[in-house]
């Protein structure tokens, strides 16, 4: 599915019957993807090792698309609520809702501190202890990014990404500061003015981007040692 929606008419859907926007960016934050004003995306990284990130992949903007995933309503959400506790409803009666994902000891400090100055948050997590009593407190592991890529016909942009990523970490494994240690045996302030002899030479970058890794490394004891 292909989405064309303006953005006006998501973050008019984004801004709707108050925390219900917070409560749907959790939902989402839980299944692996970022809901927010501009539209639906995910924040992709290595092994979901957030210090190794690939990239954001923007997925749709489209507010019916979006919230169509996420198991939500669109038109339902432009229609008023009588009660705030029939917005929890809506909420708690989609596809990938789980009351373990509101459980506050998953939160840091400085989450769980911020929710108490919402009253409809904080009113929403009673809700849930009161109707979930029995959710134990591990946390689900759920992660529908992949199905959402190809959902949003995003497979292409996916594919781009995780190579542009591969080849920044393959270039970086053939050529670092560890490396041209073991090869010269330069330390501290020898070993960066090599890094910056060597950054300094176009020839020998195009190398490092193109080249095998005994190439690269040949190419550094000939200039380095060899000069």
């Amino acid at each position: 599915m292909y989405c064309t929606g303006p953005m006006f008419e998501m973050h008019s859907a984004y801004l709707q019957h108050g925390d219900l926007a917070k409560i749907i960016g959790l939902i989402s934050s839980r299944i692996g993807l970022q809901y927010h004003d501009h539209g639906l995306r995910v924040r992709l990284s290595h092994n979901n090792d957030v210090t190794q990130p690939i990239g954001d992949l923007e997925l749709c903007s489209d507010p019916g698309a979006v919230l169509g995933f996420l198991g939500f309503d669109h038109a339902r959400i432009l229609e008023s609520f009588d009660t705030m506790d029939d917005i929890f409803d809506f909420a708690i009666n989609t596809k990938y809702f789980d009351p373990r994902f509101f459980r506050t000891k998953v939160f840091n400090h400085n989450f769980r501190a911020k929710t108490t100055k919402r009253k409809m948050y904080t009113r929403f997590l009673d809700v849930l202890e009161e109707r979930f009593p029995d959710s134990d407190e591990s946390k689900p592991r759920v992660d529908v990014a992949l199905d959402a890529i190809h959902h949003f016909g995003k497979d292409k942009e996916y594919d781009a990404l995780m190579e542009a990523f591969f080849h920044k970490k393959e270039v970086s494994e053939k050529f670092n500061g560890d490396v041209v240690h073991r090869l010269t045996g330069l330390e501290r302030q020898g070993l960066g003015d090599a890094m910056r002899t060597l950054k300094a030479r176009p020839d020998f970058m195009r190398l490092v981007d193109k080249g095998s890794r005994q190439e690269v490394e040949d190419a550094i004891k000939e200039i380095l040692v060899g000069r």
